[in-house]
């Protein structure tokens, strides 16, 4: 019966040492998805442009589940920061919004934010889609971002 007892208490010591350390993997493995939304954009040949400053929504991949909002101004601070940042692995992104002929769904490379004069401007490539010029009700939805070191785009969050 001891014997039972110590292989019992030997296995919840390894357990409970592997824990954190299994915890703080997660942690540094979490994907970070990110979505703005704006009453309208609008958009040329080389530029995205919201004009309004945004709050940009972050939800975690599971099983962290986490999700926050955040300021244009401080996710275009967080764009450049960490090794395998946006600004060096530029992201994907869905711009979707309602244009004069109906929805628009165009898939791009964002690049180069700015903040623009109360907004927000991207440089992208179009991967996909006809891009209109003006758009109401748009949404867009970028690529994770991954933590633990890599890309930092919020203190607060991480």
């Amino acid at each position: 019966m001891k014997i039972k007892f110590s292989i019992v208490g030997l296995l919840l010591l390894i357990c409970t040492a592997m824990a954190p350390a299994h915890a703080a993997d997660m942690q540094q493995n979490k994907r970070v998805y990110f979505a703005v939304f704006a009453d309208q954009a609008s958009a040329t040949e080389e530029h995205i442009m919201f004009s309004e400053d945004l709050e940009v929504t972050w939800v975690s991949d599971r099983p962290m589940r986490e999700a926050g909002v955040m300021g244009g101004t401080e996710f275009l601070k967080s764009w450049r920061s960490g090794p395998d940042s946006f600004l060096v692995n530029p992201p994907n992104a869905v711009l979707t919004g309602a244009g004069p002929d109906g929805r628009v769904h165009v898939v791009v490379e964002l690049m180069s934010p700015e903040a623009t004069g109360g907004g927000i401007s991207f440089t992208y490539k179009l991967l996909h889609g006809q891009i209109v010029p003006k758009m109401t009700a748009a949404s867009l939805f970028i690529d994770p971002a991954t933590s633990g070191g890599q890309f930092i785009f919020s203190s607060e969050a991480l």
